[in-house]
């Protein structure tokens, strides 16, 4: 794997990027992109939505059940009544502590870190080693979300209601949240950083095709000039595929920085010119190796991730490889 030489490159990844890597026991490396603060505020909101709709939705049917109850043994049985009454509030009361205080830890315990809101957005939360969280992490990082809600304000404050007239209602305004996520350069929040955990962004990754490119024709005819005989390592493969997959969303100093890292050792052993323009190199080699050399057809896919026989193919599928 390609490493950055400095600390100011590492900074520049970091900053400009907001890609967070993690090295396996086995060297290798994965990238992940790190879930911004704004993006996670809004899985947040859907997760509250959808719960609680969901929940008194469930609430409506089993009241409509427990009404249909009483009257079909009549109002006579007054204790009865009264007594499910009693079990029926209670159950609402159990139930909506157990969404408000488990259901982000029970979801992302039993579905690998994601929550509805974070599976709509496409967010994850992982241990900062870049495993996934266990039950214990889960519960810790929602329990203390009551700190990053912090400072509350009266509902009827946000509506111009008086002080003296002020409900028992309360919203969160997430300042805590916002302002200890904004002042490190891996978004995490009180929860996270006691949790040890991250939230990153799942974009789709390694559907393996042909990039909007520019200058297809100039990387078309370069690919050809590869030689035959040349043989691609799996190794170079997924760097090949991390870059082009990643270079749509970089600016264009990042391409030049990451294709100088990697496409002067090609041109020797390519035996291709010394001025040949490293960022067209690499997707020229990207697609001689993925697609077929026929120019007067549009590219057709022959290679695809599941073509490399590696014991980490599965998960390279859906990560971020560092190149």
């Amino acid at each position: 794997m390609i490493q950055p030489s400095s600390l100011k490159s590492d900074r520049y990844r970091e900053v400009i990027d907001n890609y967070w890597e993690v090295t396996t026991p086995e060297n290798i490396s994965f990238q992940y992109r790190i879930g911004g603060p704004f993006r996670r505020l809004f899985a947040f909101g859907l997760d509250v939505l959808l719960t609680q709709v969901i929940y008194w939705i469930v609430v409506g049917i089993v009241a409509w059940v427990f009404g249909m109850f009483v009257a079909t043994v009549g109002m006579g049985a007054g204790g009865i009544a009264e007594l499910l009454g009693a079990i029926f509030v209670l159950v609402v009361g159990i139930g909506a502590f157990v969404v408000t205080w488990f259901y982000g830890a029970i979801a992302e315990t039993y579905f690998n870190g994601q929550t509805l809101g974070k599976k709509v957005l496409s967010l994850r939360v992982l241990s900062i080693d870049g495993k996934s969280v266990d039950g214990s992490q889960a519960v810790l990082r929602n329990f203390f979300r009551a700190i990053d809600v912090l400072p509350t304000v009266p509902f009827g404050l946000l509506f111009g209601v008086r002080p003296e007239e002020f409900n028992t209602w309360f919203a969160p305004t997430f300042v805590v949240a916002l302002i200890l996520m904004t002042t490190n350069r891996r978004f995490r929040r009180v929860g996270d950083l006691v949790a040890g955990t991250i939230v990153v962004s799942e974009d789709s990754q390694y559907q393996i095709q042909l990039s909007e490119l520019k200058n297809i024709d100039a990387v078309r005819r370069l690919s050809i000039l590869i030689p035959s005989d040349f043989s691609f390592s799996r190794s170079l493969l997924l760097a090949l595929a991390a870059y082009v997959n990643r270079r749509p969303r970089l600016n264009q100093d990042r391409v030049r920085e990451i294709a100088s890292r990697l496409a002067p050792q090609m041109i020797g052993k390519l035996r291709l010119p010394p001025n040949t323009d490293h960022d067209l190199l690499l997707c020229a080699m990207y697609h001689r190796a993925f697609f077929s050399d026929d120019l007067d057809d549009e590219p057709v896919p022959r290679l695809t991730m599941i073509d490399l026989d590696d014991d980490f193919s599965n998960d390279v599928r859906k990560q971020n490889v560092s190149v």
